[in-house]
């Protein structure tokens, strides 16, 4: 068995250029970020250089920078990653397309949707980078007055990831290729708010998650098992 190592390159396309003042270097098309046709370009120039991903970030609010500086930037803002890598994966078709979705200000089922839509366009090439959201300024883009606390947005994130995958696992592609739920009465509803969590303990024949992480494998667990012996269930 080879032992050699190999070098895995993924390419940050969102901006097309990190450094703010790129577009004014001789030559360059300061207009890329919106130019589809040159975009499409870009990853298909990677493909062939044998990169692994075409990578987008993805801020849901104009960045935390001083307006000036914004004055004089081509990285203010691009195309919605979920609208661009659909399209990428029609015009390319071994690089992976990965996209920046935020856990506090989406709600999983709308997640778990459109990244499932861009795996099945793509082949299989679709990856998602969870974030809780950095930039303060994107909380006024959803009606609040300020941004989700730290230690809250974790906690959120962490079973956001795991109702996104449960959704994700709750379906399976049968072989003529009509996708049926599993063999049970599960049901895994797309929200996480408490009354939810309580309803499907109460009726959901079983529920499903991935966890990323060993120590934090018991807890989801504990939970939805107390939340069934509370609704006199002995599961």
């Amino acid at each position: 068995m080879s032992t050699a190592r190999r070098l895995h390159l993924g390419a940050f396309m969102r901006p097309v250029s990190i450094h703010t003042a790129w577009w004014r270097y001789p030559g360059s098309e300061p207009d890329t970020n919106f130019n589809f046709k040159r975009l499409a370009s870009l990853a298909q120039t990677l493909e062939r250089g044998c990169f692994d991903a075409f990578f987008m970030a993805d801020h849901l609010a104009v960045l935390n920078m001083p307006v000036e500086a914004l004055k004089r930037s081509a990285t203010v803002s691009s195309f919605d990653p979920l609208t661009l890598l659909p399209a990428l994966a029609v015009v390319t078709e071994r690089i992976g397309l990965i996209a920046t979705a935020s856990t506090t200000y989406n709600e999983p089922y709308h997640v778990a949707r459109k990244f499932a839509s861009l795996d099945h366009l793509s082949g299989g090439r679709a990856g998602w980078n969870v974030v809780t959201s950095g930039n303060p300024q994107e909380a006024l883009n959803f009606g609040l007055d300020e941004h989700v606390q730290h230690p809250v947005r974790y906690r959120r994130a962490r079973e956001f990831f795991d109702v996104v995958t449960g959704l994700w696992d709750s379906w399976r592609m049968m072989p003529s290729f009509v996708t049926q739920p599993p063999e049970s009465s599960s049901i895994l509803s797309g929200c996480m708010c408490s009354t939810t969590r309580a309803n499907s303990s109460k009726y959901a024949g079983r529920s499903m998650w991935r966890v990323p992480f060993k120590d934090a494998c018991h807890s989801p667990g504990r939970g939805l098992g107390r939340r069934q012996t509370a609704s006199g269930r002995n599961c």
